[in-house]
């Protein structure tokens, strides 16, 4: 918990710099996801990753950042999922101007968030209801954290959820 809201106080204080290295995405994608393999195989979930083959090895990106905004959202999803699966993906969407736009998107089989709390699971401490912080714990840190280094790094992120469906 302390390390999160010292993540958030930093952001908040424009004191987080991005930085810019050569990255392999796909390399930087399994690095990350290799320590939450125990978790997934615990609640015997099945982890589904897809790669989209044009994305080259080098794309300019903070690395550091990326990898932690790839843990929040697969953590959670493997926080909030019972059964099922847990997808991971990236893709390229566009290239305009030198710039490359890249999704990255998560999907889960889990409990799933009301339509009217979507944009409550940005705001700090908060979670989806109550009984979400009862059942699965949780300080409502992450996907916050999550959220402001996407918008650091020039990106935006997005939830869609149905409830019971993930």
């Amino acid at each position: 918990i302390l390390c999160d809201i010292l993540d958030l106080s930093k952001i908040e204080s424009g004191t987080v710099e991005p930085s810019t290295v050569p990255t392999d995405l796909e390399a930087l994608a399994l690095e990350a996801l290799r320590p939450l393999t125990a978790r997934i195989q615990s609640k015997e979930l099945e982890l589904v990753f897809e790669f989209d083959p044009e994305l080259s090895p080098g794309y300019l990106a903070d690395d550091v950042r990326l990898r932690q905004i790839l843990t929040n959202l697969v953590g959670n999803a493997i926080k909030f999922t019972e059964r099922g699966c847990v997808a991971v993906g990236l893709r390229r969407l566009s290239d305009l101007g030198g710039v490359h736009e890249i999704e990255l998107a998560v999907q889960d089989t889990g409990v799933g968030i009301p339509t009217d709390r979507l944009q409550a699971i940005f705001t700090p401490f908060t979670q989806a209801d109550s009984t979400i912080t009862r059942r699965f714990a949780g300080t409502g840190l992450g996907l916050s954290i999550t959220d402001r280094l996407v918008r650091l790094m020039g990106g935006r992120i997005a939830v869609e959820s149905t409830l019971g469906v993930g």
